[in-house]
C-alpha cells in the first residue's frame, strides 16, 4: 500500500473530497509496479493490451495511509515531520538517512535549479535528490529512441550527480576532510548541518528556501574540482595513489583553508573543469599529502586514520605551500 502525507484534506459529507500538498512518504515499489504496468502495455506492439491494462488499473484499488500535518508547521518543520515517518513505516529496505532528505527544502530547490540550469557545454548537469531518478527518467521514456537519445545528449552521465557526493565535496572544502572519511552517509549528514547553519546558503526555516543560479553554479563546481581531482589520482597509470579518497578530501581541505577566499569558481563552472595545470598541480599535493599521512599512520588503515584529528594536525604542520605556484594559476590569480 501507500503513505501518503498531505499539508490539509477537506472533507464533504464525511467523505475525502480533495488532499493538498500530497507527497508520497512511502509505497515506491506499489506506485512503481502500477505504472511499469502501464509503460509495459503502452510500449507494447499489441494494440489490444494497453485499453485491456488501463482497465484493470481503473478497477485496481489500493489501501492507503493518510498523514495530515498540522496546518501551522513551517516548511522546515513539515520535512522534519515526513522524514519521521518515512524511517518509522518502511521495513521493506535498509532506508539511509541521506534517502529521507529528498524532500527536504534545499534539496528540492536545488534540483530544480541545476536541472533547469544550461551549462556552458550546452547540456544540463542532473542532480538526484533521490537514489534512481536518472535512470527512472530513462525508463519512463524507454521505446522512444529519439527521446532517450535526446536525454541522455542533453543529461550525459558524465554530469549526473548524487547528493552525497555533492555533500563530500562541499564539506571537504570547508575544512572538514576528518568528517568525510567516515564515508559519504556521514558527510552527508554534516553537510545538511552546514546547510542549515552556514551564512552562504541564507536559510531561514520560516521561509521558502530559494537558491540562484550563481549560487549553484559555485556549489557545482566545487563538486566539478573535486571530482576532477578525484579521478586525477585515482586513473592515472603513472604513480596512482592507493584509495586516494583520504588524500583528496585532504587536499582539498588545505586548500580550502588557504586559498577559500581566493578561488575563482566562476572560471571552473565556465570551462566545466579545472586548467590543465592547476590539476597537475592539485595532483601532485595530493600525492605529498598521502605521503605525509602513510608516513604516520603506523599500523592504522588510512580510511580509519583519517577520521582522527591527528591526521591533519600533521598534515597542518609538515605540508607547505611554498613553492607549488598555486597563486599563478587561473582559478586564483
Amino acid at each position: 500500500g501507500l503513505v501518503i502525507s498531505a499539508n490539509s484534506a477537506e472533507f464533504r459529507d464525511s467523505k475525502l473530497y480533495s488532499l493538498d500538498g500530497i507527497q508520497i512518504i512511502n509505497g515506491g515499489q506499489t506506485t512503481a509496479s502500477i505504472y511499469n504496468a502501464w509503460l509495459h502495455a503502452k510500449n507494447s506492439k499489441e494494440k489490444e493490451l494497453l485499453p485491456q491494462i488501463e482497465k484493470n488499473l481503473a478497477d485496481l484499488r489500493v489501501p492507503m495511509k493518510i498523514i495530515v500535518s498540522n496546518k501551522n508547521m513551517s516548511d522546515e518543520e513539515r520535512s522534519r515531520f515526513r522524514k519521521k515517518i518515512s524511517s518509522t513505516a518502511n521495513s521493506q529496505n535498509a532506508v539511509k538517512q541521506s534517502d529521507l532528505s529528498a524532500n527536504d527544502p534545499f534539496q528540492i530547490e536545488f534540483a530544480r535549479v541545476v536541472n533547469t540550469m544550461r551549462t556552458p557545454d550546452n547540456d544540463f548537469w542532473f542532480y538526484e535528490r533521490a537514489r534512481g531518478l536518472y535512470n527512472a527518467e530513462l525508463y519512463r521514456i524507454k521505446g522512444n529512441r529519439v527521446a532517450v537519445s535526446n536525454f541522455k545528449t542533453l543529461h550525459p552521465e558524465s554530469k549526473l550527480l548524487g547528493k552525497d557526493d555533492l555533500a563530500m565535496a562541499y564539506i571537504a572544502w570547508e575544512g572538514q576532510a576528518q568528517d568525510c572519511a567516515r564515508g559519504k552517509e556521514y558527510a552527508f549528514s554534516e553537510f545538511s548541518k552546514t546547510v542549515r547553519e552556514d551564512k552562504f546558503f541564507e536559510y531561514d526555516p520560516a521561509k521558502p528556501f530559494e537558491m540562484s543560479k550563481d549560487k549553484a553554479q559555485t556549489i557545482l563546481a566545487r563538486w566539478i574540482l573535486f571530482k576532477a581531482l578525484q579521478d586525477a589520482v585515482s586513473k592515472t597509470k603513472i604513480n596512482p595513489i592507493k584509495n586516494p579518497r583520504i588524500a583528496v578530501v585532504y587536499t582539498f581541505t588545505l586548500l580550502g583553508k588557504k586559498y577559500g577566499k581566493k578561488m575563482k569558481w566562476d572560471r571552473i563552472w565556465s570551462h566545466q573543469g579545472p586548467s590543465d595545470l592547476f590539476l597537475e598541480n592539485l595532483a601532485q599535493m595530493a600525492h605529498d599529502v598521502d605521503t605525509i599521512i602513510r608516513k604516520h599512520l603506523g599500523d592504522s588503515m588510512i580510511n580509519m586514520y583519517g577520521r582522527q584529528t591527528q591526521c591533519l594536525e600533521v598534515l597542518t604542520k609538515e605540508f607547505s605551500f611554498e613553492n607549488r605556484n598555486f597563486d599563478s594559476d587561473y582559478e586564483l590569480s
